[in-house]
């Protein structure tokens, strides 16, 4: 039985509570004496109602870990929307949650190799020209990175000594000055007849 007395009541039960709200220690009171064990009139005063907790609205996503190749973010919630309270539960679930974010590749620029060998020259002498080349692939440039900056191909002057005479060459260079040396004696000659005269 229950009898309402001065918005308390006395219940007569093994096992008390107030609603869902279960009473653990006996109460005392001057009119009515309560008891602590077994079946008998116990005083108490209901509380309020029990209160289960509620999640809060998700804070916004924090800033990405990474900006680009994969990172992480997080965001938060409280028990508070309302908090648990007179016994009420926990909420269920976890406070932070975690997402992968700026997953796309990062971009690479490309890279110069070493350069090859020089080639081999145009020319064994009189000046020619050789070559040497390089490969944008020290990293190749990927996901939108900017390409080598500079020339594939190098050329340089190589062997520029003069070529020495043939000996047709030579023969022909001495043949030209003994007629040139000739001539000049006859014309050295005709001139100082004249001058005899």
């Amino acid at each position: 039985y229950f009898q309402f007395i001065a918005y308390k009541y006395i219940v007569a039960l093994d096992k008390v509570s107030c609603g869902s709200l279960e009473w653990e220690d006996c109460g005392y009171d001057d009119l009515f004496p309560t008891c602590s064990k077994g079946r008998g009139e116990v005083l108490l005063t209901c509380s309020d109602t029990v209160i289960d907790g509620g999640w809060s609205d998700d804070d916004a996503w924090s800033e990405c870990s990474a900006d680009c190749g994969g990172g992480t973010q997080t965001r938060t919630r409280t028990c508070t929307n309302p908090a648990p309270a007179y016994g009420g539960a926990d909420c269920v679930g976890e406070a932070t949650e975690t997402q992968n974010c700026n997953t796309d590749p990062c971009p690479v620029d490309g890279g110069w190799s070493d350069d090859d060998a020089w080639s081999e020259c145009s020319a064994d002498c009189g000046g020619g020209t050789q070559t040497r080349t390089r490969t944008c692939t020290n990293p190749a440039p990927a996901n939108d990175g900017a390409d080598c900056v500079g020339e594939a191909t190098e050329t340089q002057n190589c062997n520029i000594e003069p070529c020495p005479e043939s000996e047709e060459q030579h023969q022909y260079s001495a043949g030209t000055k003994t007629k040139c040396s000739y001539i000049i004696v006859i014309v050295s000659a005709a001139l100082f007849s004249i001058r005899i005269v």
